[in-house]
């Protein structure tokens, strides 16, 4: 460990006026005031500077002390004591104790000056103590020290902000500035100054508060002038009129609600009307029934469209005008002709296959700094997508290609996290703290499932040497809290637990060897893995039987199998163990998706080329046997003049 000297940066040789000037310097850079509005490490990391200060003030400006220390190290007090005729210093105050002194077998070579100071030194190192984030410091507070005053009062007066009837109106810039104005009041203001200023900022906010009172009132009489003006507001009768504007307008707290109640009560104005229909009436719900039966015969084409929108029908039936109604229909048309497209394009298969190649490469073009081409299974892809023959096929491909680079991710974002918390827990100020390691120990085992762990095992050994090193007694509690953490992480419960792992968490627990937690936490893993996927296999079994899968459905459980029986080698090695039945479900998905639809045989079509050479072949042959018909004749003619 670092001498005293070494932490403050300084000889043994010096002067106490430099060495006091010194450790002012450094109390003042680490006081907990100062770091007020940071995170809750750097918090802590200031706390423990503080503390650690404080005692190398109580020893090194003591001369008489110093001079032991000097001569005697960390052991300094051992020989203090015994030179002195059995002086005790408290542990917890470091001033001499005068009386009686408490001692703790839990605590050897710890003295006390009193049992307040005992249980506090025993709660601070080594008591889990409850914290809870403070909202006016930005801080955290714990159940020993409490809440400090001025933090109470500012909290206090933070609530009773929020609580006033019409907070919800303040804008987010108004709200953020009365309860910044609180926290700064905390800081700045004097004792004398502090309640009057807290009251003052209570007043500004209470007049903000009755203005939007005063506000909301004109709005609201603006927008009952807006529902009297309405186009059927009659019809509703002098009753309904009094209950909405009296009751449902005056629970409106802003704007948007008003205007919510006005779209409602004009709706209730039109079914009103459409339960006493006109001659106009009379008319629109004609066209209405012609419009419905356009767009069924559209729909009746080949190829045949389901229409997205379940409720088009609805929204016809809602139209309260001939022009309402001419829009709600064409948007209907417009949408069932592009779907049609769509359709049309997905059902050709070259397309289709250009279509996921594009998609493929453009998530590998998103993830290149994490993914490379080089890095997945197969590396062929493009080419296996280009020779399938079905639509099945191809999202069987990209399904595998776009699961190998989500594992690929994961797995990278996993190693990179693991070789940061190995960093983290070699620190100086995490390395000396079994709080602090144990707790990084614990974030790292949560990830022994990924690929990068194995590559880090001595380091995760050697951070428990250090544990076991640092408190014995404690090692094995944290021990036993480890497996029961990660089995709790997997899933595994007396319901899903096989014997194989029960036993050995059981002999790891008695006989903490590491042969005996490694096999435990290996087991848990494997057993684990195989519940999940068994799971996940589950989930899919229960989607294909309640039926009615649609292809995006379909295409999103298969990648979700593939990528998560491929996620890690425990998922692996348990995939391999229901490899017939996830055989069974691919076939299934794949076999559903193509239903009904032809697959693209291989053509039995002499290629082009030679096409084209046979028929320039059959016209040179029947050139040259005209050519010779056409000599032998004249020969005979010759001859016959002749």
């Amino acid at each position: 460990m670092p001498t005293y000297y070494e932490i403050l940066g300084v000889s043994p040789s010096i002067q106490k006026t430099e060495l006091e000037k010194v450790i002012r310097k450094k109390l003042f850079k680490w006081h907990p005031d100062r770091w007020i509005g940071k995170t809750d490490d750097q918090k802590k990391i200031a706390e423990k500077k503080t503390q650690e200060l404080s005692e190398i003030k109580s020893i090194l400006l003591d001369d008489e002390k110093r001079k032991y220390y000097d001569k005697h190290g960390d052991n300094w007090e051992f020989y203090y004591r015994e030179e002195q005729q059995e002086v005790y210093i408290c542990s917890e105050c470091r001033t001499e104790i005068k009386g009686k002194k408490q001692i703790s077998k839990d605590l050897p070579n710890k003295f006390f000056c009193s049992k307040d100071h005992l249980r506090k030194f025993w709660k601070d190192r080594y008591e889990k103590k409850k914290k809870w984030h403070c909202e006016s410091c930005e801080g955290t507070h714990n159940e020993n020290t409490g809440t400090p005053p001025r933090c109470e009062s500012v909290l206090n007066v933070m609530s009773q902000l929020k609580d006033l009837k019409n907070w919800q109106l303040f804008t987010s810039e108004e709200k953020e500035y009365y309860l910044q104005k609180s926290r700064d009041i905390r800081v700045c203001s004097s004792d004398d100054d502090f309640d009057n200023d807290l009251k003052k900022i209570l007043e500004k906010a209470g007049a903000l508060n009755e203005k939007k009172e005063n506000e909301i009132d004109q709005e609201r009489n603006q927008f009952i002038q807006e529902l009297k003006i309405l186009e059927g507001w009659d019809i509703l009768g002098e009753e309904r009129q009094k209950e909405i504007i009296y009751e449902e307008i005056k629970r409106c707290r802003n704007t948007d609600q008003f205007r919510q109640r006005i779209e409602l009560v004009k709706e209730e104005i039109k079914k009103k009307q459409r339960k006493e229909p006109d001659d106009d009436d009379k008319s629109l719900r004609d066209e209405i029934q012609e419009a419905i039966q356009e767009i069924e015969n559209e729909l009746d084409k080949e190829p045949k469209i389901i229409e997205k929108n379940e409720d088009w029908r609805t929204d016809i039936k809602n139209c309260s005008t001939l022009e309402e109604l001419k829009k709600a229909k064409q948007k209907i048309l417009n949408e069932i002709r592009i779907n049609r497209e769509q359709q049309e394009v997905d059902n050709n298969l070259d397309k289709f296959k250009t279509k996921n190649v594009c998609l493929i490469k453009e998530v590998l073009n998103k993830n290149k700094k994490l993914v490379s081409v080089n890095e997945l299974t197969n590396q062929n892809w493009e080419k296996d997508i280009n020779e399938a023959h079905s639509k099945g096929d191809v999202l069987e491909i990209k399904n595998e290609v776009l699961a190998d680079i989500q594992n690929i991710k994961g797995k990278k974002r996993q190693k990179f996290l693991l070789k940061e918390l190995i960093q983290k827990a070699k620190t100086t100020e995490n390395w000396n703290n079994y709080e602090n390691l144990e707790a990084i120990l614990a974030e790292i085992k949560n990830l022994r499932s990924s690929d990068g762990y194995s590559e880090v095992k001595s380091e995760v050994q050697e951070i428990e040497n250090r544990l076991k090193e640092l408190n014995p007694t404690e090692y094995q509690n944290t021990n036993e809290n480890s497996l029961n953490q990660q089995a709790e992480n997997e899933g595994l419960n007396d319901t899903n637990i096989d014997e194989e792992t029960k036993k050995a968490m059981d002999d790891a627990k008695k006989f903490p060897t590491t042969e005996n937690k490694n096999k435990a936490e290996e087991l848990i893993q494997q057993n684990g893995a195989k519940n999940k996927l068994e799971n996940v296999l589950n989930e899919i079994e229960v989607e294909i039987e309640n039926g009615d899968l649609d292809d995006a459905k379909k295409n999103e459980l298969m990648l979700k199998l593939i990528a998560t029986a491929n996620q890690n080698e425990y998922m692996k090695m348990a995939a391999q163990k229901l490899k017939d039945r996830i055989e069974a479900l691919k076939s299934k998905l794949k076999g559903n998706e193509i239903e009904g639809e032809p697959t693209q045989e291989p053509s039995s079509r002499l290629p082009g080329g030679a096409v084209a050479l046979i028929v320039v072949s059959a016209v040179g042959i029947i050139a040259i046997i005209g050519a010779l018909l056409l000599r032998k004749k004249r020969l005979k003619r010759r001859k016959w003049r002749n």
